[in-house]
């Protein structure tokens, strides 16, 4: 049995089972065809006291994690930390967007550190994930996300991205023709 960390004590596996049981609630609840207005607003504010919850736990690092996944589910937070724009303004798509993400990811992590149940779970969809991939069956676009994605200049190389700014720059100078050539 490997050696307990601080996502393994009584206290926090009581907290995570609660949120556990709150998260298939709302997933219940949003996929009901019976649903109600009101359990709409219950479930975002389950969702609001869950995502709270969960970062009141200490966020996991390589020094209070114990298992070799988790370290590398870590190092894929923070390749996600490193490319996805901070929370600006008040836009409602965007505000709160990259605490979600990272809330959920470090959530995943502390998951599988613990939870053998779900970690075991976790690691046989990556592995089907994966033998999709290596068998053609799932197609990558090679394509960043469009909003609040920071790339990189070898990012910003590729063909995807310089024609997104052909066209971005065609239609904010009124060059129509270009258009046309310019959308995928």
């Amino acid at each position: 049995m490997p050696a307990s960390t601080i996502y393994s004590t009584k206290e926090a596996q009581e907290e995570f089972v609660k949120m556990q049981k709150r998260i298939v609630s709302i997933f219940a609840v949003l996929f009901s065809p019976k649903r109600s207005i009101w359990q709409l607003v219950e479930v975002a504010w389950w969702v609001l006291q869950t995502i709270r919850e969960i970062r009141k736990f200490p966020e996991p690092t390589y020094n209070n994690v114990n298992q070799y996944n988790s370290r590398v589910l870590i190092d894929i937070r923070d390749w996600v930390r490193e490319h996805q724009a901070p929370d600006v303004g008040d836009n409602f798509y965007t505000h709160g967007r990259a605490r979600v993400i990272d809330t959920m990811l470090n959530f995943v992590i502390m998951k599988y550190e613990f939870d053998g149940f779900m970690g075991r779970r976790l690691e046989k969809w990556l592995e089907k994930w994966f033998e999709y991939a290596q068998d053609g069956k799932w197609v990558f676009t090679h394509k960043n996300p469009e909003t609040s994605w920071i790339l990189n200049e070898e990012d910003k190389k590729e063909p995807t991205y310089m024609r997104q700014q052909a066209l971005k720059k065609a239609l904010h100078s009124k060059e129509y023709a270009k258009v046309l050539t310019l959308i995928e």
